[in-house]
């Protein structure tokens, strides 16, 4: 099965309500779609999602190094997903953010020609699935309270709050949320590297009391040696 054709394309969908983060607001996700067609009248989509702070590409950069990747792609047998992907690294080893695009779309395609569903093929198992609503950072508690109980009517029983103020600051919002919508609600929480070691640790120390499911990239990217520090010495 031979791979005729290769689309890319802008996704752009406004969010209802931006997200503030300690490396930047997200009003919107520009994405980068791909379109897989092969000669068997099959085709695939993935989909890539790029963001300068934490994956050092955009929606442009992503669509002009996209093109020449998917023009390798061409005439190659669709089924060899690991071959292909490895002509993608050669080609272009940054470029991570839409080589997940192309793999998503080749999976995709390889799961339709064995009639399964990508879970089952991959060899998963069909189960529910609980997600999350997020809580950018809000200027007050009164703001991060009454977003967080407008969600909790919307349905939603797990909340995600970004964080990454200064000091302590962040303690006070979830102890607010956790105070407003008690115990049975789930409380994540994701600070987009916001935090130095010494400020995650007594962040999460403080934090301890609210039953916080997990924190999200308490520091920057880089700092691995924190992160194995943090999953030692943390609560």
């Amino acid at each position: 099965m031979k791979i005729t054709s290769v689309t890319l394309a802008m996704l752009n969908v406004e969010m209802h309500h931006a997200i503030k983060t300690p490396i930047g607001e997200i009003a919107a996700a520009r994405n980068v779609v791909v379109k897989i067609e092969t000669d068997d009248g099959l085709c695939g989509w993935g989909e890539g999602s790029p963001m300068p702070a934490i994956t050092g590409d955009s929606q442009d950069s992503c669509l002009a190094i996209g093109k020449p990747m998917g023009q390798l792609l061409l005439g190659k047998d669709v089924m060899a997903i690991e071959e292909n992907m490895s002509a993608l690294r050669t080609f272009c080893p940054a470029a991570t953010t839409m080589m997940a695009a192309f793999d998503m779309a080749m999976y995709d395609i390889a799961a339709k020609a064995a009639d399964m569903p990508l879970y089952r093929f991959l060899g998963g198992k069909l189960r529910s699935l609980e997600t999350d609503h997020t809580i950018g950072i809000q200027n007050t508690l009164e703001q991060t309270v009454s977003r967080a109980r407008e969600l909790l009517h919307q349905g939603f029983s797990t909340i995600k709050l970004k964080t990454g103020r200064a000091q302590l600051e962040d303690v006070q919002h979830i102890a607010a949320v956790r105070d407003a919508l008690g115990d049975e609600v789930k409380l994540r929480i994701d600070c987009n590297q916001g935090w130095s070691l010494p400020e995650a640790l007594a962040n999460l120390r403080q934090m301890e009391q609210f039953n916080i499911e997990y924190v999200e990239q308490p520091l920057p990217a880089w700092d691995t040696e924190g992160f194995a520090r943090i999953r030692k010495l943390s609560p």
